[in-house]
């Protein structure tokens, strides 16, 4: 790190004063210029002090201020020290210096920042710009104030970048206040002192290329507002100050000070209202931006949102929501809900509220944008997979699911009713029906119930015709051929149909045995018996005898049955 000088000099040459902390002994050329939507520029050449020759080059100059005042003590520019190269010439040590006004401290740090109620005014909006400079000060010239009337939005924008856009909303520009030893910033031109140009002053006139370029043919100015001359002036003349010349009234709107070999030459250009017309500004960072933002409240098909971008509670304007998945279908979020804000221009009055982000911790298919998921409030889901579709209830309680591969599954932890006014057909390859404790298939008339027994119920009776095949009842046409009854068959189902239990051989103590002996045929063999008594037992499937002997066995048996009445 140099050294800071400590000490002010002050140098005069014919006319000027500059007073700066670098020690020089002399001007030898210095220019200034102050311009619309830019920084006071200037140059300087001058000769350093031959004592402190050596030590400049140890010196940080970083942010040296420069005063440069007129014959009458007017300030003609107060800025700081940019860029300074030093150089050795005949035994000298000169200085190329460049400086710039204090108004570029605003144009330092690009940040972001939301206005989104409506109701204050671009002059507050500004004086928050504002709020975080020493001594920092701006003018409001731009004409009547107005509430900004929707959200405006400072993003990735240096605060100087963005109050020239907040210009534009006014059709004006803005201005450095180079006479300001702080941040300071004139939005539109404040209107100075009437002065005369001499006779002979003028060096050149035009047309503003701006006529066209900003808007001024299609806000149907004149082209003579578009006038502009360059005349030669006094020091004393600022930025605004109205100037009479050739019979007409003029505006300073930029100013040029030369001093060579020791004289200063100051040219101004003077112009109409036209000149400094701007046209409408947009944000080009905001353009495709999407900035993150939590919902606080939701009215209507509007949400409120807090965006990250702000330090302080801005949500205060109605930011329209409009979901990727557009109108077919979709829900508000809930306050809490991280949301992101979308801009296709760079207008912010064209930003819609969209795609609802998913909260830490929650179920990482929500991460995945090939697996949509629609959630409620009370836990249920609706799911858009690339293999599967699915509704589910509470804690999956109930779902209908339907899968590639796979099909269809419906499951319920209460119940499953298919009512329907016409038929319900069901047709497949293979057809399974399964129950813990009860299957039952009921007309208005008639039952087949099938629980540890099978019960088989018609009011006139119950008829079995069996099939070689195994098939029960008959069949629809061409699915099945209908053959004439072996009478090995008939045999079969006759000695079927004597149980095989023998009373006189029983104990008193064995009834589970004899029961389970009754419900198998007399050709049954031990195997049969036994699996018939663990099925009697109210065993598994799976933890009885022998659970495949009974499946062997063509059993054409009818017992009869009972009628099983409707449940209330």
């Amino acid at each position: 790190m140099g050294l800071r000088m400590e000490k002010s000099y002050e140098i005069k040459e014919n006319g000027i004063t500059l007073r700066t902390a670098i020690p020089l002994l002399a001007i030898t050329g210095m220019k200034i210029a102050v311009s619309e939507n830019e920084h006071g520029k200037g140059e300087l050449e001058a000769v350093v002090r031959k004592e402190y020759a050596g030590d400049v080059l140890r010196m940080d100059f970083g942010e040296t201020g420069i005063l440069v005042e007129g014959e009458k003590g007017e300030v003609i520019f107060n800025g700081f020290l940019e860029k300074a190269e030093f150089c050795i010439e005949s035994g000298y040590t000169g200085i190329k210096a460049e400086f710039i006004s204090w108004s570029a401290l605003l144009d330092r740090e690009r940040k972001s920042r939301s206005f989104q109620n409506p109701e204050i005014t671009y002059g507050q909006a500004a004086g928050e710009v504002f709020k975080g400079y020493q001594d920092g000060v701006f003018l409001w010239k731009a004409g009547q104030e107005r509430r900004i009337g929707f959200p405006v939005i400072q993003y990735e924008e240096t605060d100087w970048e963005f109050l020239i856009r907040v210009a534009s909303h006014f059709r004006t520009v803005v201005y450095p206040v180079c006479r300001a030893g702080s941040a300071a910033v004139c939005i539109g031109v404040e209107k100075g002192e009437m002065r005369q140009a001499e006779p002979g002053s003028i060096l050149k006139w035009g047309i503003g290329d701006g006529y066209y370029r900003q808007g001024c043919y299609e806000a149907g100015k004149s082209r003579g507002d578009a006038v502009y001359l360059e005349a030669e002036g006094s020091p004393e003349w600022e930025i605004g100050d109205v100037i009479a010349c050739e019979g007409a009234l003029y505006t300073v709107f930029r100013k040029n000070v030369v001093f060579e070999r020791g004289e200063m030459v100051c040219t101004y250009l003077l112009g109409r209202d036209s000149f400094i017309y701007r046209k409408r500004e947009a944000n080009g960072n905001l353009r495709g931006a999407r900035l993150k933002g939590t919902v606080r409240k939701a009215d209507k098909e509007s949400v409120y949102l807090q965006l990250d971008l702000d330090k302080e509670e801005k949500a205060d304007y109605p930011w329209a929501w409009t979901p990727e998945t557009g109108n077919l279908c979709y829900c508000m979020p809930e306050p809490g809900t991280e949301v992101m804000l979308y801009f296709p221009s760079g207008e912010e009055r064209e930003g819609i509220a969209l795609h609802a982000l998913p909260k830490e911790g929650e179920d990482g298919a929500c991460h995945n944008v090939q697996q949509r998921e629609f959630h409620t409030l009370h836990d249920k889901r609706a799911g858009l997979y690339p293999g599967r579709l699915f509704l589910e209830g509470k804690d999956g309680a109930v779902s209908v699911g339907m899968e590639d591969g796979n099909g269809i599954r419906l499951d319920s932890g209460s119940s499953i009713v298919l009512e329907a006014a016409g038929s319900i057909f069901i047709d497949g390859t293979k057809c399974r029906s399964r129950a813990q404790a009860e299957v039952l298939f009921r007309t208005p008339r008639s039952n087949i119930e099938i629980c540890r027994d099978f019960n088989f119920y018609a009011p006139e009776g119950v008829r079995t015709d069996g099939k070689d095949d195994g098939s029960i009842g008959d069949l629809p046409d061409g699915l099945a051929k209908k053959k004439e009854t072996e009478h090995w068959q008939m045999s079969y189902s006759a000695m079927a149909a004597v149980p095989a239990v023998d009373i006189a051989r029983c104990d008193g103590g064995s009834g589970l045995g004899m029961t389970a002996c009754g419900a198998v045929p007399a050709i049954a063999g031990g195997r049969q018996i036994l699996a018939m008594k663990d099925a009697m037992a109210g065993k598994m499937g799976k933890e009885a005898r022998f659970q495949d002997s009974l499946q062997s066995m063509e059993i054409f048996t009818v017992k009869g049955g009972h009628a099983v009445w409707p449940e209330e």
